[in-house]
């Protein structure tokens, strides 16, 4: 890609995101993030959790965790980590110097665009 193509690129990202919008949300998805948050919170008691929206405005939600160390060794962690894993689309684990350990899921289709 050169860089005109990529300066055109960013152009229509920017008319995407600045486009008015509206979705509905998808039952089966959004209980999926639900049960994911719910087994977060029970693995994670100290751990700080969130939901983030989709910052491209595709209809994801994001499952966000900023923790200082997390242990998943035995079958009840390791059971529980797997309920938030099965249903994302994808997820990262990364290391920091100020929050220790941080996780994100995405659950891509949380949302349906209807206009």
């Amino acid at each position: 890609m050169v860089d005109h193509e990529f300066h055109d690129l960013l152009r229509q990202l920017n008319r995407y995101l600045e486009a008015p919008k509206q979705f509905l949300e998808n039952p089966s998805r959004i209980n999926d993030v639900r049960t994911a948050f719910t087994y977060a919170n029970t693995l994670f008691p100290d751990a700080r959790i969130e939901l983030r929206d989709d910052p491209l405005q595709l209809g994801a939600l994001i499952l966000h965790i900023e923790m200082f160390d997390a242990n998943i060794s035995g079958d009840k962690e390791i059971r529980a980590f797997i309920e938030i894993i099965h249903n994302a689309d994808n997820f990262e684990i990364y290391a920091t110097p100020v929050h220790g350990i941080c996780f994100s899921a995405v659950y891509q289709d949380a949302y349906i665009r209807i206009t």
